[in-house]
């Protein structure tokens, strides 16, 4: 994240004025130069520590700007020169103006070299078709001609090193000597002193753990890869480099099989070392966790060598013998790569052989702790007949600890057991439900503590459907027994024991009013308020998840009368919308990345949205339902009941299809058809349901702006009326789930009311058009 940018008025200010177009950007310059301290290295070897793979922040904030906004009428006074020469800098980077114009106005010898560097960056980038901001590279490792095309920056030598000439830097002959040496295709051989260095310091069982190590100056291409490769780690078997936001680094991606080729080709077929980071890096890069015979035949491509597994084998052998911890030796690289030799059948007979796989399959068969042993297990180690003997007692016991469990919280940690439901007998099964209402029934048993135990205990009893041993009629039976004991006891019980908490806020009645008067006037600017969807309040909710990243952690529970839910996740299957929310937010993810403080899941990014959606469009209680009902009653066609302050089921049902023939006629307005593809035969007329065709508008919008802000009104009419991500009133209340009475049966009106006004405002622009 930016420092410049780290406070949030400057911050939201920033994005705003981008959003607007904005041409006022002198407030942004001042602050600029009055907070930013610039660098201004003298020496090439100290130039490499403050700006390796970056450019100074002032010029990534003006390239966001002129990427963004029209610079014809913008105007600025700088006070400071290398801020100033930065604008300049940021002016070419954008292609604004001319290297011949950017020359003539840096002169800052430090800056210099960026204004340089970004210039052969651009002819790397036109005769490679790559897309690097600023490539370092060029002027610190040599043998880059063997990666890259470097034709135009041969042609251009001679004004490339005319203007290195110019400027007066410590150490620049390093700099020079580089550069020439890849313009002139001159090969770097390698010596041996990387590698020897890291046979003495880096190599060991857990070799790739986010080592950072600084790269000395003057490295080839091929020593600088190594040591990225030692900046990686295998996590949950997943192979990640140390940064993975957005752009990662090292950027994994690019090791391809031609990559490996030429590593292997500089360091020797033979170099030990060097094989032992390339194939490892090659094979947990490549490999997918196996779940067919293809994949298995697919990852054997990459599998290291026997000298490089037997190295491996060598390290694991030597930590045992060391006396490493269980708890260290199970997270290393090396364990994680022989468990997925283990799992890609991949130990031939040679290797079997070996001293250190036997001492290896020795160790493992002598664990005096369980949880090791599983642990093994799951990594793909081979178990002996004993020890599977002895996990599966430990199952077996832990089935029979269960007249041990005394509190909620063991007794959820004993339902999630891995084994639990394969080895689970029907009389298990019926000490586990004797557990669940003893625990329903116990003075000791929290409200608060209620709803946790009938989620994970559903969860359970669905699981147990896998189990063939287990009858289904009487699953089916308990099933249907706590969902009643829930809705006709538990839910009033954990309502009436809950801590309400009031906020009381003062509402000038001017607002209410003006907000009242534009559902009539435009409610789709109504919808904008309750959801919106627009960039700058999508940013806002975006920056809010990085600078608290701990929330995304937290557990949300919904107390609903059917039942309680967890709500950890948003189903993206048959649901396009929520598509275009992620496809969305990754985009402003990329435009304002440098902004945020930490990365997040996209996915649950769009989960917290919705909880902030939860909160916004409770504001729809100031609206007027007799008002709005009215409008609607006026202008239906259909006789509706008449308007009662109660708000009953029929006065909010009979809308439902009033509603659904405006989206009908909407959608053929806008060339879709509401009828299914099979709709015209012998059974009768088959229409498509109305958020099928919504999705469909919301589509072809989306497609054609890509913003979210254009589909505004539609999207409020999804959320709120058909997606099961967000309230689903149409379906929820239709079937019984929810809005039900009270508070929540006069919301599912209100938002009903609007939904239909909304899909009339949109018939209403179509006729005039």
């Amino acid at each position: 994240m930016l420092k410049l940018l780290r406070d949030k008025k400057i911050k939201d200010n920033f994005v705003l004025h981008i959003i607007k177009q904005s041409s006022d950007w002198q407030w942004l310059v001042d602050y600029i130069e009055k907070e930013y301290r610039y660098n201004d290295c003298h020496d090439w070897n100290n130039y490499l520590i403050v700006f390796r793979n970056s450019l100074p922040e002032p010029i990534k904030i003006f390239a966001q700007i002129m990427n963004n906004v029209d610079k014809k009428n913008v105007r600025l006074n700088f006070k400071r020169k290398d801020i100033q020469q930065m604008w300049d800098i940021a002016m070419f980077f954008t292609n604004e103006i001319s290297w011949e114009d950017a020359i003539k106005k840096v002169n800052i010898d430090s800056l210099k070299v960026i204004l340089l560097t970004l210039y052969i960056t651009k002819l790397i980038n036109k005769e490679n078709n790559t897309n690097f901001d600023i490539f370092w590279n060029i002027l610190i490792n040599t043998n880059l001609f063997q990666v890259y095309d470097l034709t135009l920056i041969g042609t251009n030598k001679a004004e490339i090193f005319s203007y290195l000439n110019t400027i007066s830097l410590k150490n620049i002959g390093t700099l020079k000597e580089v550069l020439l040496s890849n313009i002139n295709r001159v090969e770097k051989r390698y010596n041996d002193n990387l590698l020897h260095n890291i046979k003495e310091k880096e190599l060991s069982i857990d070799s790739f753990k986010f080592k950072i190590k600084p790269d000395p100056n003057n490295l080839s291409w091929q020593e600088n890869t190594i040591v990225n490769m030692l900046d990686t780690t295998f996590i949950k078997s997943e192979f990640l480099p140390e940064i993975n936001f957005l752009a990662s680094y090292p950027n994994i991606g690019s090791w391809n099989e031609k990559i490996i080729r030429l590593l292997k080709s500089y360091f020797g077929e033979d170099n030990k070392i060097a094989n032992f980071v390339i194939e490892t890096v090659y094979y947990l890069r490549n490999r997918k966790e196996a779940k067919r015979k293809q994949d298995i035949n697919q990852n054997r491509k990459y599998i290291p060598s026997n000298e490089v597994i037997n190295l491996h084998l060598q390290l694991i052998v030597d930590a045992i013998k060391g006396k490493e911890e269980n708890r260290y030796l199970i997270e290393t690289t090396s364990m994680h790569l022989l468990g997925c030799l283990f799992k890609d059948r991949a130990i031939g007979s040679i290797l079997k052989q070996s001293s250190d796989y036997k001492y290896i399959i020795w160790w493992s068969k002598i664990q005096t702790e369980i949880f090791y042993e599983k642990r093994l297990q799951k990594m793909g180690f081979p178990i002996s007949p004993n020890n599977r003997l002895w996990i599966e007692k430990s199952c077996k016991r832990n089935l029979e600890s269960l007249k041990n469990i005394t509190t909620l919280v063991d007794f959820d940690r004993y339902l999630s057991q891995k084994d639990l439901i394969k080895v689970l007998t029907e009389k298990q099964l019926e000490g586990i439900k004797k557990k669940f209402w003893e625990f329903l029934n116990s003075d000791n048993t929290t409200v608060m503590g209620l709803s946790d135990l009938f989620i994970d205990y559903a969860k359970f009893l669905t699981k147990c459907f896998n189990n063939e041993k287990l009858n289904k009629s009487l699953l089916n039976s308990e099933i249907i027994k706590i969902q009643l004991a829930w809705e006709n006891n538990i839910y009033s019980r954990s309502i009436n024991e809950m801590v309400e908490k009031t906020v009381e806020t003062t509402i000038p009645d001017k607002i209410i009013t003006n907000f009242r008067k534009l559902v009539d006037v435009d409610p789709i600017a109504v919808s904008h308020q309750l959801l919106p969807v627009d960039e700058y309040n999508l940013f806002k909710w975006l920056d809010e998840n990085s600078e608290h990243p701990m929330l995304s952690l937290v557990t949300r529970t919904w107390i609903e009368n059917i039942f309680p839910q967890r709500k950890n996740d948003v189903d993206l299957k048959h649901h396009k919308v929520e598509e275009y929310f992620i496809e969305y937010l990754n985009k402003i993810k990329r435009k304002y990345h440098y902004l945020f403080l930490n990365s997040l899941d996209t996915k649950g990014d769009l989960q917290r949205i919705f909880s902030y959606y939860d909160i916004s469009i409770s504001s729809i209680a100031l609206l007027d339902k007799k008002q709005m009902y009215d409008q609607v009653a006026n202008s239906c066609e259909y006789d509706l009941d008449p308007y009662t302050e109660k708000t009953t089921l029929g006065l909010v049902t009979q809308l439902f299809p009033i509603l659904e023939m405006k989206i009908r006629r909407v959608a053929s307005y806008c060339g879709i058809s509401p009828f299914k593809n099979n709709s015209f035969n012998d059974v009768g007329v088959k229409y498509n349901d109305p958020s099928s065709l919504l999705m469909q508008i919301i589509s072809e919008i989306y497609n054609d702006k890509k913003d979210l802000l254009s589909t505004q009104g539609f999207i409020f009419v999804y959320l709120t009326m058909y997606d099961s991500n967000f309230k689903n009133i149409r379906n929820d209340l239709i079937h019984g789930r929810n809005y039900l009475k009270d508070a929540d049966l006069d919301f599912a009106l209100r938002c009903t009311l609007l939904s239909i006004s909304i899909m009339d405002y949109y018939l209403k622009r179509a006729n005039k058009k």
